[in-house]
C-alpha cells in the first residue's frame, strides 16, 4: 500500500492542518496548490511533495500522479 496521500489546497488553513497531521502519521502528502499561492502554512519537510499548477484541469497533472500514484485524495481546495 502507498503512503502517499493526494491534499489539494494544502497550503490553506485546513489544507495545511491535514498536511501537517499527515506527516505525524508518517504519510507523504503531495500538495496540490496553484502556481501563485503561498505555502508559508507548510512546514519544510522532506516528505512533502509540492506540484503547483497554472489550473486544477491541467492534463500535465495527471502525468506528474503518474509518479506518486497516491491511492487517496483529500480535498481541501476552492476558488474562494
Amino acid at each position: 500500500m502507498s503512503d502517499s496521500i493526494l491534499v489539494t489546497g494544502g497550503n490553506g488553513f485546513v489544507g495545511s492542518h491535514i498536511v501537517k497531521e499527515l506527516v505525524k502519521q508518517n504519510y507523504k502528502p503531495i500538495v496540490l496548490i496553484r502556481e501563485n499561492s503561498k505555502i508559508s502554512r507548510l512546514k519544510k519537510s522532506k516528505s512533502i511533495n509540492i506540484i503547483r499548477v497554472s489550473e486544477y484541469l491541467d492534463r500535465n497533472i495527471v502525468k506528474q500522479l503518474k509518479i506518486f500514484k497516491p491511492p487517496s485524495l483529500i480535498h481541501c481546495a476552492w476558488s474562494g
